[in-house]
């Protein structure tokens, strides 16, 4: 992988990743905006932005290196170092550099950032898009126009009124609509976000397999173990399916398609102090284990971003 996708795959979990020797890429949390002269709801997000000042190595982006290439942390630091040097010679010749998903740097006294505005690295917003809402238009029908006629006959404060109700029933019927369309979309976002992080779950998966060693200190745990099975034994299986959470968020370990393992991955789990939950069972008939489950996306995010130091392929997955 290239230096700039370990970059962006921190961002997601941290503010501030310095890229030693030439700056710091910073994230800013922006609420979501509403635009009423276009009609646009932009979901919320967070920005980047680009800081020269801040270069020493905190070893963050070293480490991940390190520990994603199967590296020794010096020659992680050695590879961005020659990273750097082609960034800086570059900017010196006057040409603008481009890093796909972060932005544009160009340098003329000073080196200027130029963020990829389509990027968003807020995980609450995963999946969520610009959002258009069609404005309601008021329609005239022979009975508005009786109404009206109604009306300049009446004293004036009686056809304030009128007025007043008119358009707080329009207020009432759009909100109601409004609130419907509202529901439906989150549903589908939801689908949508689960669907996303498992591809991505299992592609990091799938990649950490053809490289790594099959150690059980380097080799990650499988999303959908095939092969490992085990006898079941009925006492087991009905004391594990007493034990399906009812949460809303779930930090997903793995899945599988023999109950019986599934059981067995809860049980290494907990003997590693982790409050695991088994989650039930996917339209794809894989029995679902997750490290702990929570019914504060807030604090999912936050287990998330620190298992995912342990294995880079949990995921969150919404209920």
């Amino acid at each position: 992988m290239r230096i700039e996708d370990y970059i962006i795959e921190l961002l997601y979990t941290h503010d501030c990743v310095i890229i030693p020797d030439f700056g710091a890429f910073l994230t800013k949390r922006e609420s979501a905006v509403i635009n009423t002269e276009i009609h646009h709801i932009e979901p919320p997000k967070r920005s980047l932005q680009f800081n020269a000042q801040i270069k020493n190595n905190d070893g963050l982006l070293a480490k991940h290196i390190a520990f994603k290439e199967k590296i020794t942390y010096q020659k992680a630091v050695s590879k961005m170092n020659f990273f750097v040097d082609d960034l800086k010679l570059a900017l010196h010749e006057g040409k603008v550099v481009s890093l796909d998903r972060l932005g544009t740097f160009r340098q003329d006294e000073q080196i200027s950032f130029q963020a990829d505005k389509g990027q968003n690295f807020l995980l609450d917003a995963f999946g969520l898009e610009r959002m258009t809402i069609k404005a309601f238009e008021k329609q005239k029908t022979e009975a508005s126009r009786d109404q009206n006629e109604i009306k300049q006959i009446k004293p004036e404060r009686q056809s304030k009124t009128s007025g007043y109700l008119k358009y707080a029933a329009i207020g009432f019927i759009g909100l109601g609509i409004a609130s419907i369309l509202g529901l439906s979309y989150y549903e589908t976002q939801v689908e949508t976000h689960n669907i996303a992080e498992q591809q991505k779950a299992e592609k990091i998966l799938q990649e950490e397999i053809q490289e790594a060693s099959f150690s059980l200190k380097s080799a990650f745990q499988p999303i959908i173990v095939e092969n490992e099975v085990e006898e079941n034994n009925s006492q087991n299986n009905k004391d594990f399916k007493q034990e399906i959470s009812t949460s809303k968020y779930h930090v997903i370990a793995g899945a599988f398609r023999v109950e019986a393992n599934a059981h067995k991955k809860i049980k290494q789990l907990k003997k590693q102090n982790h409050a695991a939950t088994y989650v039930g069972i996917n339209k794809y008939q894989l029995h679902q284990i997750a490290y702990a489950s929570f019914n504060s996306r807030a604090k999912a995010n936050s287990f998330l971003r620190k298992i995912k130091q342990e294995n880079p392929s949990a995921w969150l997955l919404v209920k």
